[in-house]
Formats: structure tokens, sequence, C-alpha cells
């Protein structure tokens, strides 16, 4: 979009009126957050309704469970607040249990100690399957033949792969950019391209991002470890996905201080700003100028901090982060919305 004005020079003497134009960059910020319900999803959708902006959650069936598992009315009031007021997408049942090479490329995971996959795909339709079970719990009312996991007002299904920054949104923007290799990001064209074409057939729309609030994930990498041990010991069943994907109290002493942010709010806010005026994360050309999706975790954000070596579960520094962010972009007139007014 451009915009013409006329700019006024003193010019020895004279009055000189010059012709100037102006390049105006339209900024859509997409925010979408990854893997809830978890910990620290309540406080992010408690920030977005004092703000009165709309996300987009990307909602894993593994993690559904141990929310309704551990803190279930506490899970029913922070998912009718998901379906009411945001926007809801599909991010599979297992997160590929953090094994996203084998999840990609042998098919799928493991579910049983006979080497028995359950496919993308499948993994895909049992997420959809958990979130609108746990919808009619939250309304009793059945869920069960809707095809798709949607929010209340929402019509098109959105999905993303877990480990993968996979783009198949339409014609135009079909792409997979690059897939975890155990935190070593390589572009892999082909690893996710028959699921995401199977799920795009299926009417899903498939959003990768922009950028990334980068951070620390310390809790894939203490279950990683934790799997190898019993590995080991040849203790390891994976028909159990509690012990395949193990729960953490994120809010304990012990854990509070795992998975934050490793980025200043400023740091992403100059991301976000270069994005959309120069392009995407890796290549040089943006999905479509003036868009930019943000990746983010809801427990990144959670309250809590250890202070003088006790626990302090007031303190709001990590989500203080995000709302200076989110005034920031709120101060210079950007627009938020959901992947679905993409």
């Amino acid at each position: 979009m451009e915009k013409r004005i006329f700019r006024i020079k003193e010019v020895d003497g004279c009055t000189d009126f010059q012709h100037v134009t102006l390049t105006i960059v339209k900024r859509e910020i997409y925010l979408t957050f990854d893997d809830g319900i978890q910990a620290g999803t309540e406080e992010v959708l408690a920030l977005l309704k004092e703000k009165k902006v709309k996300a987009t959650f990307f909602l894993t069936g593994v993690h559904l469970w141990y929310a309704f598992s551990y803190y279930p009315e506490k899970a029913k009031t922070i998912l009718k607040e998901i379906y009411e007021n945001h926007i809801i997408g599909n991010h599979s049942y297992s997160h590929a249990n953090d094994h996203y090479s084998s999840f990609y490329r042998d098919a799928g995971v493991l579910i049983d100690n006979q080497s028995k996959r359950m496919n993308v795909a499948s993994d895909f339709e049992k997420c959809k399957n958990q979130i609108n079970y746990y919808l009619g719990l939250v309304y009793n009312k059945d869920f069960s033949k809707i095809k798709f996991p949607l929010a209340k007002n929402q019509k098109t299904p959105l999905a993303r792969f877990p480990g993968t920054n996979s783009w198949y949104v339409n014609d135009k923007i079909k792409d997979i950019k690059s897939t975890d290799r155990g935190h070593t990001w390589e572009l892999a064209e082909k690893d996710t391209k028959e699921e995401a074409e199977e799920l795009f057939k299926q009417g899903y729309k498939i959003f990768g991002w922009d950028a990334e609030w980068n951070m620390e994930f310390d809790f894939n990498k203490k279950a990683i470890v934790e799997e190898e041990e019993r590995k080991k010991n040849k203790t390891m069943d994976y028909s159990k996905w509690e012990i395949s994907h193990p729960f953490y109290d994120m809010y304990s002493k012990e854990n509070i201080s795992n998975d934050r942010v490793t980025e200043t709010w400023e740091t992403v806010r100059d991301k976000l700003l270069e994005k959309v005026r120069d392009g995407g994360l890796w290549d040089d050309v943006g999905k479509t100028d003036g868009k930019v999706v943000l990746l983010m975790h809801e427990r990144a954000f959670r309250n809590g901090k250890v202070v003088n070596k006790s626990l302090d579960m007031t303190n709001k520094d990590e989500i203080k982060k995000l709302e200076n962010l989110i005034d920031y972009f709120l101060k210079i007139k950007a627009e938020f919305k959901t992947l679905e007014n993409y």
C-alpha cells in the first residue's frame, strides 16, 4: 500500500513542495500456542481476555488427557474459554512422543511392545476425538459426530504437525520448511508431504510458523533421558501413554524454572517487525506479505518463580513478557488475528 504526501522544504530561502511516496506496511500478527492444555494456558487466556485479543490454540490430545485427569474442573473451564473465545487447532494426540524422525519416516508413533505404530493421520484423528470428547463433558452435548475439532464460531479446520514447520494452506502455500532431528532442525521437504496432503484433502489447513519465541525444552530432554533409561532396563512400555509421555508438575519448586523463554520480548518484537517487512523464517520470501505467525508454548508463561530459595506462585514475570509484546503491537495499531482469518 502506498500513500502520496507533500513535504515542505526550504531551499535558499524559498519554499519547495516535494512529492514523497511512503510505503505503509500492513501488520497482522497471528498468536499461536502449541501443546495445550498445559500449565500456563490459564494465565495466557486471562491475559488475552484482558487485552481483548484472540489466538489460535493447537491442542495436543495427551496433554488434554493429563489436564482432565489431574485437574478436571479447571480443565473444563480452560477448554470452555478456548472454545467460546478463540480458535482450536489439532496438534496430534501423541506429539510424536518427541521422536519426530521416526514419527514421519517410520509411519507413526509406537503404541505397543511389538513395534506396532499408529500412523500420523490416525494420530490426528485420535486427537480430534479426544478434543470433541472433552468438549462433550464441558457442554453435556454429543460432539462425537463432528468431523473436526472446532471452536464455537470456527468454520475452518486447522492443524499443525509436531516438530516440523509444514504449511499446506492452499494451492499457493504448500511447503515443508524444516523438521526437528533431535533438536537439530533440517530442511526436509519429503518428511510430511504424504501426511500433509492426506490431512489437507480431509479439509484441514495446515500451518507452520514464521517466527518462534524460543524457549528451553527441559521437560522434553528429561522425558527422553528417562525413556532411554527405561529402554536400558527393559521396563519401557509403549502401550501406556503415561509412561511413554510422562507428566510433570510444572508448578512444583523442582520444575518451576524449566521450559521458560530464552528471548526477551523486545527480541521477539524485532523478529516480528522484520518478518512482516522482509520475509519468512527459513527462506527469503515470507508466506504472505504483512502477515506473521508467531509460535509459542503456554507453559513458558506460567506463574511462579523461585525467589530467595522459596517458591513464589504470585510471581508473574513471565506472563508480563507476553503482555509487553501484545501492548507494543496494540500501540502501533497492528491487528491480532486467528489463523482461520489468515
